[in-house]
Order: C-alpha cells, then structure tokens, then sequence
C-alpha cells in the first residue's frame, strides 16, 4: 500500500475522513486502525491522514446552513448537493428521527413510542425532546471542525430559541460557529405544488435518494444504486395535508423570529430545476 493508499489526492482524503468519522461516532482513529494493515506504516498513515483532517477543519472556514421550506419543496435534495459540492455535513433531522421511531429495537421505550404516534400522523415531534437531541449532534459535528447544513430544522420557535433554561439550537449554532457563518434560505413553493410533489415522490429504500415526476413514477429501482423505489408513509395524502399545516402553523413564524435577531433570510424560487436552486443557493453563501 502506497503511503495514502486509495486517497489519490487530499479532496478524497477529506471526504473519506468525513464520511466515516461521522459515521463512527467521529472519532477517526478507531476506524483507521479497523481499516488499515498492521505494522510500522499502519500508525504513520494514521497520524498523516488525522493531521490532514485537523489542518483541513483548522484552516477552512466552517458554516451552518438551514434550509426552510413546505414539505417537497426540496430542502432535503438542496442540503444534499450542498454537502457533496462543500463538503458539508448533512444532519437530516428528519430522517433521523424516522429510523430513530420505526427502529424496531425502541418497541419498549415509552417515549419513543409516544413520538411515533405523533410521527405517523404527519405531527411535528416533541421539541424538547427533539432539540436535546440535535444540540448534542451538532456539538459532536463542530467538536471535529465539520460544517454542517439542516433539512427544515428547527422546526419550532422553542427548538429554534428555547426558554430561560433551555438554549435553542440557533443560539447554540452562533456560539459554535459564529453568527455571521450561519446561512438561512427559504424555498418559496407553493404548498398546492408541495402536494403534488409528494404525490409522485418514491424514495429508495437502499440509500434514501429521492425519484420525483411524472417519468419517476414509472421506475421501479433506483437510478443510483439499483435499490427498490417505495413512497414514505408520510407522503400519504393525509399526512402530507397534516404536515403542509403544521409547517405553516409553526414553522413558517420562525422566519420572522430569525430576522428579529438579526439573521438574513435568503427567498429562493424552489420551482425551478435543482440544480439551479442549488446554483443560487452557492452564490449567496460566496457572497455573504
């Protein structure tokens, strides 16, 4: 093995050691050595590899990003192609706490349980629950040096702020990364047009991707990586009804709250194609 073994170059270097720090509860060292051949070079890539990460998440600035936006407005495929374009970390709180609900080693626990009953109907969880959860995330996440971009959340004024003795998410996301490196964006879609996008949306049941239109619905497997294509129970039209409201009802005030405090809130048009969303969306994260 040469002395990077299969990192050619310092970008696969970085993305290989982000991907698999978060995956191991972000500590680097116990995965390399898991990885890497034993004896006398084993320990000097793992120091050159780890060097590499800590230069790379001390000298490059770090953000925090929101994505707001009715649900199948394409805040989630917007995080995504932040994360590959900027190496970001995408903390989809959403998908989180769907596999956290339905897991079923969390049958017994009672508090779960309650949350998955709010979960299938299309409610919004518990904030408080919620928010100890995601703080202590995106704590982990900063401690490495990541940057890190949310998929809708907050998604209440009490998780966005908190009370007297809670700390909200936001005001732990400026102590962490600083106020001035926090990006939101509001995708503007129609919740009329919301609805229809989750009428056709399948989502892969092997890697999570998203298939969305009229020609998506007539595949079966997953353009990517071949995996079964299958709609969510959220996107039952039901559900979707309950969470375009609870959206409206207690999402969408948040906006308001974050420019109270002095945060920009960048309105992007969500209907046009994504990549050109997303084109937008890296054009006001380099200008500001």
């Amino acid at each position: 093995m040469t002395p990077f073994g299969k990192f050619r170059i310092f970008e696969d270097a970085v993305l290989y050691i982000t991907i698999t720090k978060l995956k191991s509860q972000l500590d680097i060292i116990p995965i390399l050595k898991n990885r890497l051949p034993s004896g006398f070079f084993a320990f000097w890539q793992i120091s050159v590899l780890n060097g590499l990460f800590l230069w790379y998440a001390f000298f490059m600035k770090k953000i925090a990003v929101i994505i707001y936006g009715t649900p199948g407005s394409g805040k989630g495929t917007q995080a995504n192609l932040l994360a590959w374009k900027k190496h970001l970390y995408h903390f989809d709180t959403g998908a989180f706490f769907e596999h956290l609900v339905h897991n079923s080693s969390n049958k017994k626990n009672k508090t779960i349980q309650k949350e998955k009953e709010l979960f299938d109907k299309g409610k919004l969880l518990t904030p408080s629950w919620v928010l100890k959860i995601v703080k202590d995330k995106v704590k982990k996440t900063a401690k490495v040096g990541l940057s890190i971009v949310f998929s809708g959340s907050p998604r209440t004024l009490f998780e966005t702020y908190g009370n007297e003795k809670t700390k909200g998410l936001v005001p732990e996301l400026e102590s962490l990364y600083g106020k001035k490196n926090i990006h939101i964006f509001s995708l503007a879609v129609d919740p009329k047009d919301s609805l229809e996008r989750n009428k056709v949306r399948l989502i892969c049941s092997f890697c999570g991707l998203q298939a969305m239109g009229q020609k998506c619905g007539k595949l079966s497997e997953c353009v990517f990586c071949g995996g079964k294509l299958a709609k969510r129970a959220l996107d039952d039209p039901k559900n979707i009804e309950t969470r375009i409201s609870e959206y409206l009802n207690r999402t969408k005030p948040i906006e308001e709250a974050l420019e109270k405090h002095g945060h920009k809130i960048n309105k992007i048009d969500g209907t046009s194609l994504p990549y050109e969303v997303s084109e937008r969306i890296l054009k006001v994260i380099g200008s500001e």
